[in-house]
């Protein structure tokens, strides 16, 4: 009976440090970031098209992917997304934020630009938060700020 109990009691510790591991891996190791920036207009008319564009960099010695941009549906209240290129892998809304998925690896020392084609819809001042992230959700956030005037 006593071996039974402690063999019970290794695995368990076995079980549990495997566990405490993968917690470490999939949740709480932070990978590097990519260094983020966004360049759009500061204004606009309504129902002009013009391009907001998403710089990704990997200033680091390893590959980073870049997983997704998550774009504030705050900001994007003024705007119609008319395209995005590279063209992502999937896109939803979650939590307040649009994503589109990408998946694409960034070598040291190069970056990715999306650019996200918008067309103006409402008269307004637009702002939210750009989340450029990794897989592990560890991200770089940029703010976009534009303002749409009348025609």
């Amino acid at each position: 009976m006593k071996q039974f109990v402690v063999g019970c009691l290794a695995i368990s510790a076995v079980l549990f440090i495997g566990l405490v591991v993968l917690i470490y891996f999939v949740l709480i190791r932070e990978l590097p970031t990519l260094e983020a920036s966004i360049a759009t207009p500061a204004s606009v008319a309504v129902n002009s098209t013009f391009d907001a564009v998403v710089t990704a960099e990997n200033t680091h010695s390893d590959q980073i992917v870049l997983d997704s941009i998550d774009v504030e549906a705050v900001f994007l209240e003024g705007f119609q997304v008319v395209s995005v290129s590279p063209k992502p892998s999937e896109t939803y809304s979650i939590f307040g934020y649009r994503t589109w998925e990408f998946d694409q690896a960034v070598e040291p020392g190069e970056k990715v630009e999306v650019t996200f084609t918008l067309r103006a819809v409402q008269q307004g001042h637009y702002t939210g938060d750009v989340d450029v992230c990794n897989p592990n959700q560890d991200f770089q956030t940029v703010f976009a700020d534009v303002m749409v005037n009348a025609e």
